[in-house]
């Protein structure tokens, strides 16, 4: 008789930190839910905080518009268990958006989703846009 023994390799688990993740336009700042009203064309920001809490591996955060259905930005890590990143990225506000943040990790094959933030999701909305529908 024979047994069989399979060591399997702790995947990273990125965690979105809550309290991290807002938007900003100059001055102003937008949390989960809340609208951002901006020019169109305005360059805005989107900040998050992401940590490591499985093994070390290939992570990565997505700003995600779920009105148009299309990644806004995205940042790609290697960060090691327990490790974390406060940063952001910026992108041109050209429509209204309902942003929502994704962790991902990479299994090997794929991108996995870990943790989501922000669904509903936070609102920019362009001053003077008109909303079709």
């Amino acid at each position: 008789m024979t047994f069989y023994i399979r060591v399997k390799e702790a995947v990273p688990q990125p965690v979105l930190i809550k309290d991290r993740c807002f938007l900003t336009y100059g001055a102003k700042v937008a949390h989960r839910e809340q609208t951002l009203e901006v020019e169109k064309g305005a360059t805005v920001g989107a900040n998050y905080g992401v940590v490591n809490n499985g093994g070390s591996g290939k992570v990565a955060v997505q700003l995600w518009d779920t009105r148009s259905n299309k990644e806004v930005a995205r940042k790609e890590y290697y960060l090691e268990g327990g490790e974390q990143r406060i940063e952001g990225f910026t992108f041109t506000a050209n429509a209204d958006m309902d942003l929502v943040y994704y962790a991902l990790y990479w299994d090997g094959s794929k991108w996995v989703q870990a943790d989501v933030y922000g669904s509903p999701g936070s609102k920019v909305d362009i001053i003077g846009y008109l909303r079709e529908g």
